[in-house]
């Protein structure tokens, strides 16, 4: 939980690239998801909900801190809100005997958009990204991070095993009888999780090394990591 300190260092700072904040009076913002989604694509940061943007503490009302929660728990998990989704712990904490509510945004290895939006941090603003190059210079970003999201242009659907994912499927229905992918191919699934992507720096298309750590064959995984040990 932030303690006093923490949060008064932050306020103190203001909004800049890694700190955010949405008053959320009548709500939860949908910019909300805007920043996490930039966030995500950036270097991470934290967010405070009941906190002007000049760092004047308002609050929110006790008796919606619950459902607000559930709410943003439940939207982070929708891929309709957030693409790839990702899920996200929503925090209490007190100051100056007001509740606010924080949520710490770690950076992604995966790019990741709001409402079909590529959003990415620039100070204290979350700018759309609609430029193809700008999108490129993301994912490029991304992939000088994170190898997992290299794409193996020989890596195909048949290398992967199919039990995986009807326990990915199984996992969910117990947790969401109505969820997209419960009825989705295994194509969508990997699209919408970036396991298999497109490369906009230089168009190559394919799944990643992300898709047989998860969803590959015993034989797959062995032959792409020989030093990766298999349970």
């Amino acid at each position: 939980m932030l303690t006093t300190d923490e949060i008064k260092r932050l306020l103190q700072n203001g909004e800049d690239t890694h700190i955010e904040f949405k008053k959320a009076q009548s709500g939860i913002p949908d910019s909300l998801y805007d920043s996490i989604s930039s966030f995500l694509n950036k270097e991470g940061g934290i967010i405070l909900l009941g906190v002007t943007d000049n760092g004047d503490v308002l609050g929110l009302d006790e008796s919606n801190l619950m459902q607000m929660k559930q709410n943003i728990i439940t939207a982070l998990n929708n891929p309709d809100v957030i693409n790839p989704p990702y899920a996200l712990p929503v925090r209490e904490a007190k100051y100056e005997n007001k509740k606010i509510l924080y949520i710490r945004v770690p950076v992604s290895s995966l790019v990741h958009k709001h409402a079909g939006v590529i959003y990415d941090r620039e100070n204290d603003s979350d700018i759309r990204i609609t430029d193809d190059r700008q999108i490129g210079d993301i994912y490029f970003r991304k992939r000088q991070n994170f190898s997992e999201t290299q794409i193996f242009s020989a890596l195909q659907m048949e290398d992967l095993d199919q039990n995986v994912f009807n326990k990915v499927k199984k996992l969910i229905a117990s947790i969401n009888t109505t969820h997209p992918w419960l009825t989705a191919s295994n194509e969508r699934i990997l699209r919408d999780v970036n396991f298999l992507r497109r490369d906009f720096t230089t168009g190559e298309e394919g799944l990643t090394l992300a898709a047989a750590l998860v969803f590959g064959k015993d034989e797959t995984i062995g032959s792409i990591l020989p030093a990766y040990k298999l349970d």
